[in-house]
């Protein structure tokens, strides 16, 4: 399985094609959007780039009730797109020590990190979820990458 590299995530996002259409992804590709989130490095507010590999188009229903997988059929409000998010890397020792040293969020940053570990792999293993073109228009999503 290939990794997907999030130091250049941004660089990715901002040269990304947005994605308009049906046509514009399909199985396997990384796509991102941006949403208010809670930076786990800084525990500060900002924009935070999120990303998922799309797993799976589920186009319609066609009139047999047979389910389409086809991007060539018209899109219509039932074109759904399953994907699974991709975990972001933990912070690496030097980032806990820098805030250390800065007396900012350590506690916290121990007590999250250290759950996550008790956690181990049932954490990293993140949900399929399955949103609708219009939800993907509102989210703003972008192709990052083509596997």
């Amino acid at each position: 399985m290939q990794t997907f590299d999030w130091t250049r995530a941004d660089e990715m996002y901002e040269r990304g094609v947005i994605v308009n259409s049906i046509g514009d992804v399909g199985e396997g590709v990384v796509v991102g959007w941006k949403t208010l989130a809670i930076n786990p490095d800084t525990f500060t507010p900002e924009m935070m780039l999120s990303a998922a590999k799309v797993l799976q188009l589920v186009v319609g229903e066609g009139e047999d009730g047979a389910i389409s997988t086809s991007p060539s059929t018209s899109p219509s409000t039932s074109t759904q797109i399953k994907f699974k998010l991709l975990p972001k890397p933990k912070p690496t020792e030097s980032t806990l020590d820098h805030y250390q040293r800065r007396g900012r969020g350590l506690a916290i940053a121990a007590i999250h990190y250290d759950e996550d570990e008790e956690m181990g792999d049932a954490q990293q293993e993140e949900e399929e979820e399955v949103v609708t073109m219009r939800d993907v228009e509102e989210m703003g999503w972008r192709v990052l990458c083509r596997s």
